[in-house]
């Protein structure tokens, strides 16, 4: 039972963590897995929470050098 406590614990802190260390918003990275999923299949899926923060950071730095 306590494992059972602490998994969903961390299953709901783990995404306030990651939004607040990344600045991905939680829609996006549930958009991303669904797409890169059908895409490209379960490897898609596993990569597709870093692979969209990394399109992020580099959409940003594209616009702040405008």
């Amino acid at each position: 039972m306590l494992c059972f406590g602490i998994q969903h614990f961390a299953n709901v802190l783990q995404p306030l963590i990651q939004r607040w260390a990344v600045a991905l918003p939680a829609a996006l990275a549930v958009l991303s897995v669904v797409v890169f999923a059908l895409l490209f299949g379960f490897l898609g899926a596993i990569l597709a929470t870093p692979l969209m923060t990394v399109v992020v950071i580099l959409v940003e730095r594209l616009y702040e050098g405008e």
